[in-house]
């Protein structure tokens, strides 16, 4: 089991053979190690509160689908009375479920909030120990960071391997032209389709700072590494739980999240460029001031 800075603090200092004196152990980053306990702790919360509202959901859905067919089997059976109050059941079912899934979004932004937040700390974390790491000569107390940064760098891999709330894209609206389309039809189908498009580019903007933070963790991670590493070639025993920095390369599963976040770019990319291209076309057609 991995524990939280705050908690590993004195357990760490004694396993890498230094003594628990401040002039000994200077380590500037402790008030950072309480903040990632907090946003350990908001992490959690937010986690089960996620699937919590998931498990809400779950159980609407089943509501809705039994009470779908009950409809569906009065509608059958022709009778007019339980056909009229299995019609009001269902679309209570349904306004149920409808809220749940609007709070499991609610949910699940909070969630990828706080894991943000989390992950960020972190890697300022393993950052300012990588610095200071650097400008220290002590080799107890370079041992000491060794452990400290193998830790951060198990913990980051942890939390990247944990599923994300899932994001769907919307489906790439159509808007045909009709014979009976006239110049204000043209130019609500054009203002849809550019809707559609800014939706795309919240998301891609989205995704694009999701993998920023991605690459800087994969380069954490390598640089970890070569750290822990080092202190084996320089005959230091490796830290508790590690083989000469090999616990931290970056996971297989960041490289694949990478790929697929590039991949998922590309797309949008190629949606809102086709979405734009067609509200062009719909407003040339509507003509006068709007075709500009």
């Amino acid at each position: 089991m991995i524990l939280p800075p705050g908690r590993l603090r004195n357990s760490l200092f004694m396993a890498a053979g230094c003594c628990l004196v401040p002039t000994a152990c200077p380590f500037p980053v402790v008030a950072q190690e309480d903040r990632i306990v907090q946003l350990e702790f908001a992490h959690e919360q937010a986690e089960a509160n996620y699937e919590a509202t998931l498990a809400e959901v779950r159980g609407r859905e089943v509501q809705y689908a039994t009470a779908s067919q009950a409809f569906d089997e009065a509608l059958a059976r022709g009778n007019e009375e339980e056909t009229n109050r299995a019609y009001v059941a269902s679309s209570q079912a349904l306004g149920m479920r409808t809220r749940a899934e609007r709070q499991l979004e609610e949910r699940a932004q909070e969630l990828r909030e706080a894991r943000r937040n989390l992950l960020e700390a972190r890697r300022i974390y393993g950052e300012d120990l990588l610095a200071q790491a650097a400008s220290e000569n002590d080799p107890v107390v370079q041992r000491t960071i060794a452990v400290f940064v193998e830790n951060n760098s198990l913990e980051i891999a942890r939390l990247r391997l944990l599923p994300e709330p899932e994001i769907t894209l919307e489906p790439l609206p159509e808007y045909d032209i009709e014979e009976r389309d006239g110049p204000v039809e043209l130019r609500q189908k054009a203002g849809l389709l550019e809707f559609a498009a800014n939706r795309y580019e919240e998301q891609q903007t989205y995704f694009q700072q999701q993998l920023a933070e991605l690459l800087q963790d994969q380069d954490l991670f390598r640089r970890s590494g070569d750290f822990l590493a080092d202190r084996s070639r320089f005959g230091d025993r490796p830290p508790v739980g590690a083989q000469a920095g090999q616990n931290v390369p970056p996971p297989e599963q960041l490289d694949q999240q990478i790929q697929e976040l590039e991949t998922l770019q590309e797309e949008l990319t190629r949606r809102i460029e086709t979405i734009r291209t067609r509200a062009a076309e719909l407003r040339r057609l509507a003509g006068g001031e709007w075709a500009q």
